[in-house]
């Protein structure tokens, strides 16, 4: 979690894709446009969200830190059927059309899709998250967030897999040319 932001996220091919939900029908399409969302927000996503603090960040060298006590909750919002969501938003925009004006020492903090894990953890009681929910109003359920993390585990452990064994032919090919 980043609390100085120097420059505010923005996601405009992420915005572009959650604008496009809908207008696909050929199967392909939205399976293309699914995983580019999923790659968006898993992968290259980063994120405004607000947060309350129980008191005043301070600055030190430059950068914004906490107290050791201070407490920070991160504000949500509740449908009219009673779920909860962490709301995230893509640009500085989207943050703008979102006013709680009912709660003070509010901040606003750059998260990314490794934050919701530890975030959905901390607050059981919540549904998920919701990206722009003004606008794109993407909801995303607990369990999105865990399938996305397991896929996301796959794929890191398959990378890994690959650059062992590219590593390995590497020195099998570098041995071969020293004995040659």
């Amino acid at each position: 979690m980043i609390f100085d932001i120097e420059k505010s996220p923005a996601n405009p091919r992420l915005k572009a894709d959650l604008a496009k939900r809908g207008s696909f029908v050929i199967d392909t399409q939205v399976a293309m446009l699914a995983g580019r969302i999923r790659d968006g927000v898993c992968l290259n996503g980063r994120f405004l969200a607000k947060v309350q603090l129980s008191q005043p960040p301070m600055k030190q060298d430059g950068k914004t830190v906490l107290a050791p006590e201070t407490k920070l909750s991160f504000l949500t919002l509740t449908t009219k059927q009673g779920e909860r969501y962490y709301p995230v938003f893509t640009d500085e925009d989207e943050l703008a059309r979102w006013r709680d004006s009912a709660v003070e020492n509010v901040h606003k903090v750059v998260v990314g899709f490794n934050d919701f894990l530890p975030l959905m953890k901390a607050a059981p009681d919540l549904d998920g998250i919701v990206i722009n929910p003004m606008t794109d109003n993407f909801v995303m359920p607990k369990a999105l967030i865990n399938d996305w993390n397991e896929q996301l585990k796959k794929l890191s452990e398959l990378i890994q897999k690959q650059m062992e064994l590219q590593k390995k032919a590497a020195e099998e090919k570098k041995k071969e040319a020293a004995d040659a």
